[in-house]
């Protein structure tokens, strides 16, 4: 028994001719557009509209390269049996004015014996796609002979974008692109090594990287290592005008829309830095600064202590900082590259070996006057008790300054001071209170409050070492205005599950809810989501008994939402409120 072997596939066995069944069966006929129709034998249906739009380009521009294979139907009208997406081209063409509705379409008429759906068939499944690569080559080769970016895109009937990343595509290492040919490479890791121009460069990349590590983004990371982004804060400070008239380029990542580009020469990139920040330095040395110095990057391994500024006010009332010229002896300047690519310039900076020097030097000078003064560490303390009589005297009878003292301790906290900024011993404690909230929007306070905290945080200084001079320099009524909000912010009336209903902070805040006159009813509008929502159907029931409220619906009926808006629009008229937020002695303290 003879065979063809496993996997192999007979030779075919003609019953006539080839060329005369051709002969027989096909019929070269040009036919009117319009009376060409789509035909049901057609096998191609899934996504048939994809890329019509291209095609109609193409044709226009090249003509119909092969002809549809049509066969007749009643009415003198003809199936398009196989060649369906150029026939939808073809349509779409006349939509726009391209070709005329009766357009004549050159076509294979098959004859009545045929199998359409095996015509169908044979012309969708034996023909091979191009490879990819082979497409890159030939926009290439059609460019190298003189057509433009523009010309071949609307040729081909895609944007210039598209004709851009496949000349970039054919401009890899013809190395690379050999083994994109045979399999090797993906699409994507194609493109990720199109990153880069550099041959030699594409070339390392993939020797150095491990098979199962070559991916796109280790491939991209690996290629861009050297080169700053244009989103970076050094790109951003060097600016691409100055790059580019320094003879840099900028590489984009045609295929990461995301992606700005990259300057590839870093070496550039840093000279021009310098450059910029070396005029900086020397804008800041006339100064007078004891030292001054650049850093491309900030430098973290030393840890400088910044003195604090002195301020002036001028004539519109702005306060401006300065340092004397006796902590311009002491500190420094650093010049960086900030973090939004603007130039950053710290000043009254000192280096830690001179704070070092300087805490030798005051050591030494302490011992020398140990030994001039004799004074015991005992009596030290002892001195400095009687300072503090008479310093508790001398507020007693100073009222303004005990209160920009008072005021001082409680609001170093607003800018990130600490206690140990004062000798008061005050201290004070602010719950989050926003914690215990799920819906802000229930009462006005939570709104009003942030905006307290935006007003004080764009007036008080910067520094907790410059807010006790400021202090000083407020009028009462400042002062008051921020001792209360201070205050405020120490009041801590959240009842816990594990508080005793009557027991004395919670009395506290009632009695103090009674001295400010507080009226809930105008802070609080309780939503669904923020207070009825969480109650259940039997409790919304005693709520509105409580409110004295009329109910339209049975609450049993209906779903937990709908009976709490039920609820919540009945009690609305009614300026109900809950117990805990009623006057203390008609309601007490809620258990």
């Amino acid at each position: 028994m003879s065979g063809t072997g496993a996997g192999k596939l007979a030779p075919p066995s003609f019953p006539e001719p080839l060329q005369a069944r051709q002969v027989k069966r096909r019929t070269l006929q040009t036919i009117a557009l319009n009376k060409l129709v789509p035909s049901k034998a057609n096998v191609r249906r899934t996504d048939s509209g994809e890329g019509i739009e291209e095609l109609a380009h193409s044709i226009a521009t090249h003509g119909l390269r092969q002809n549809l294979n049509v066969r007749q139907t009643e009415g003198g009208r003809f199936e398009v049996v196989a060649g369906g997406r150029r026939f939808r081209a073809l349509k779409l063409l006349a939509k726009q004015g391209g070709v005329a509705k009766g357009f004549e379409v050159p076509c294979n008429v098959l004859a009545e014996g045929d199998d359409a759906t095996e015509i169908s068939l044979v012309e969708n499944t034996m023909r091979v796609a191009m490879h990819p690569d082979d497409q890159f080559e030939a926009f290439q080769a059609l460019v190298d002979a003189g057509k433009g970016v523009e010309e071949v895109a609307a040729r081909f009937g895609v944007t210039p974008a598209v004709v851009e990343r496949r000349l970039k595509l054919a401009r890899v290492s013809p190395k690379l692109r050999a083994l994109f040919r045979g399999g090797e490479l993906t699409l994507d890791q194609l493109m990720a090594f199109a990153v880069s121009d550099d041959h030699e460069a594409q070339e390392n990349a993939y020797k150095n990287l491990s098979e199962w590590n070559r991916t796109p983004r280790e491939i991209k990371a690996v290629l861009t290592r050297e080169a700053v982004a244009l989103t970076h804060p050094l790109a951003k400070f060097v600016t691409v005008e100055s790059y580019l008239a320094a003879g840099g380029v900028i590489q984009r990542d045609l295929f990461d829309e995301r992606n700005e580009g990259y300057m590839p020469d870093r070496g550039l990139v840093l000279q021009l830095a310098a450059h910029k920040l070396e005029a900086a330095v020397q804008m800041a040395e006339a100064e007078g600064w004891k030292w001054v110095k650049s850093e491309i990057e900030k430098d973290y391994s030393i840890s400088y202590h910044r003195l604090p500024p002195s301020y002036h006010q001028t004539e519109g009332g702005e306060r401006v900082p300065f340092y004397s010229d006796e902590d311009k002896a002491r500190a420094g300047v650093i010049v960086r590259v900030g973090f939004d690519g603007e130039l950053d310039v710290s000043r009254g900076l000192m280096h830690p070996d001179d704070i070092k020097a300087e805490r030798t030097q005051c050591a030494a000078d302490e011992e020398e006057t140990k030994e001039v003064c004799a004074i015991p560490a005992s009596v030290i303390r002892e001195l400095s008790a009687h300072r503090t009589a008479a310093l508790r005297l001398a507020m007693t009878e100073n009222p303004q300054t005990a209160l920009a003292a008072v005021v001082h301790v409680l609001a170093l906290p607003l800018i990130d001071g600490r206690e140990y900024y004062s000798c008061l011993e005050i201290s004070r404690r602010s719950a989050r209170v926003s914690d215990a909230v799920t819906v802000k929007d229930d009462c006005k306070a939570h709104a009003a409050m942030t905006d307290h905290a935006a007003y004080w945080g764009e007036r008080l200084p910067s520094h907790p070492a410059e807010l006790f001079a400021w202090c000083l320099e407020q009028p009462q009524d400042v002062l008051l205005s921020l001792l209360a909000y201070c205050t405020a912010l120490t009041v801590n009336a959240t009842q816990e599950r594990m508080d005793i209903g009557h027991s004395a902070s919670l009395a506290h805040a009632a009695a103090l809810a009674d001295s400010l006159g507080l009226d809930m009813a105008s802070q609080w509008q309780p939503s669904v989501e923020g207070f009825f929502g969480k109650i259940s159907k039997a409790g919304l029931l005693m709520l509105a008994k409580d409110a004295g409220a009329t109910l339209s619906l049975v609450l049993g009926n209906v779903k937990k939402q709908e009976a709490a808006r039920e609820v919540m629009q009945a009690i609305a008229q009614t300026h109900w409120l809950p117990p805990i937020f009623r006057k203390a002695e008609a309601a007490g303290v809620q258990e």
